[in-house]
């Protein structure tokens, strides 16, 4: 619709807030493997301190330059077999 804002390319919305990540990182499932970084939930989980700061800022930084590490952008499918006469 005409009377609808456009939203510009550079308008990306506000910046992460520490409690968004807070919450992201406290609805992270457990005792799951790891993807392709090798990092447990428990490690951020975990988090405290300066060391959670930064993993903030850095969550802020990939958000606002829209700038995502190529780690972020692959993923790897592993097919799992169904087993027999399962229910």
């Amino acid at each position: 619709m005409e009377s609808e804002k456009q939203v510009l390319e550079d308008d990306i919305g506000p910046e992460v807030l520490n409690i968004e990540v807070e919450e992201a990182i406290r609805t992270l499932s457990r005792w799951k493997a790891e993807g392709m970084d090798g990092i447990p939930a428990e490690f951020l989980i975990y988090l405290r301190g300066e060391v959670k700061e930064k993993f903030v800022e850095l969550c802020q930084l990939i958000y606002r330059d829209r700038v995502w590490p190529k780690d972020f952008l692959q993923s790897v499918m592993i097919p799992i077999e169904k087993k027999k006469n399962a229910v």
